[in-house]
């Protein structure tokens, strides 16, 4: 059952960006291997939901990450 209040991009950025800011033990070892995010049923993103990944995610990324 989908869940619109909490499940959006927003929050699953915040989430993502917290347990990279603070990474404990084995988490910490893994860090490095870390390249990106993938976004499941990208045929639902909207233009709105892109525009907050490329604002919290891929700002300042080289050229030609995808999406």
């Amino acid at each position: 059952m989908a869940r619109p209040a909490t499940e959006r991009v927003t929050t699953a950025l915040t989430g993502i960006r917290a347990g990279l800011a603070s990474p404990r033990g084995a988490a910490a070892e893994r860090l490095a291997s870390i390249r990106g995010i993938a976004i499941y049923a990208d045929w639902t993103t909207d233009d709105r939901e892109w525009s907050e990944i490329d604002r919290q995610w891929t700002a300042g990324e080289p050229a030609g990450v995808a999406r």
